[in-house]
């Protein structure tokens, strides 16, 4: 079972005592940080989840079944 963005909101709300709209505009900075830095290739380490990085990989070739 994955965890959803309301259960992540309510789990932020509740560790940081903060009503859940608090939580959830947290959430959406952090990711629209996040995605802002990656777009101009900075690498993001974020201590114990790991380090997120944008990688340019070659095309794969596709296959028809």
């Amino acid at each position: 079972m994955a965890l959803t963005k309301d259960q992540l909101v309510a789990d932020i709300a509740e560790a940081i005592d903060a009503p859940n709209t608090t939580a959830r505009k947290a959430l959406e900075q952090l990711g629209q940080i996040v995605a802002d830095q990656l777009e101009n290739g900075v690498e993001i380490t974020l201590p114990g989840i790991g380090k997120l990085k944008v990688a340019e990989r070659p095309a794969r070739t596709g296959r028809n079944p």
